[in-house]
């Protein structure tokens, strides 16, 4: 496994991303894009393995390669990581589901973040187009962003709070009235 050498201490903090599969990746990239448009300077690494680390490299960020398979045991991702937190020293670590990340960064008492997208509710009073919880919806979650666009008249949510226009026979359809 090689490490990259940590850059040098500046103003943005050292952040080390952790990512696994494409599936990940992807949304991993806009999101460090996005960090990078808020926080001039702001330049996450991303760690990852497998499909991961293959699509970050081929959209051009910074990637460390752990050199894991693509379905490794936990016990792997650990050790793996352990190392480079270890050998990084990150101001702070970002795990995008890479359960593995956490336990080192907390060892070595580096602050994390962990992204999830599963453990939402389904929206079973939310938009069934895209899923997003309405006002009325028992969801816990503070913010929920839609994977994927709608299209025009496809949601079924009454009060429109989704944002999306509902289309009558598709309501009428999950209401049991057509």
């Amino acid at each position: 496994m090689e490490y990259s050498t940590p850059p040098e201490r500046s103003e943005a903090p050292k952040v080390l991303f952790f990512c696994r599969g494409r599936r990940h990746a992807v949304p991993d990239m806009v999101i460090a894009e996005e960090l990078r448009r808020l926080g001039p300077g702001f330049a996450p690494v991303f760690a990852s393995y497998g499909t991961g680390a293959a699509t970050l490299a081929e959209g051009g960020h910074a990637v460390i390669d752990l050199q894991l398979k693509e379905d490794s045991p936990f016990i792997e991702i650990l050790v793996a990581a352990t190392r480079l937190v270890a050998a990084w020293e990150p101001d702070v670590v970002l795990s995008h589901e890479e359960f593995a990340a956490l336990p080192p960064a907390k060892t070595f008492q580096v602050p994390t973040a962990f992204l999830v997208d599963f453990f939402l509710a389904p929206a079973t009073s939310g938009c069934r187009a895209c899923s997003t919880p309405t006002r009325s919806s028992s969801s816990s979650a503070a913010t929920y962003l839609p994977s994927r666009p709608t299209p025009q008249g496809a949601c079924t949510t009454r009060d429109r709070s989704c944002g999306h226009s509902p289309s009558p026979a598709r309501t009428a359809a999950a209401l049991g009235t057509s």
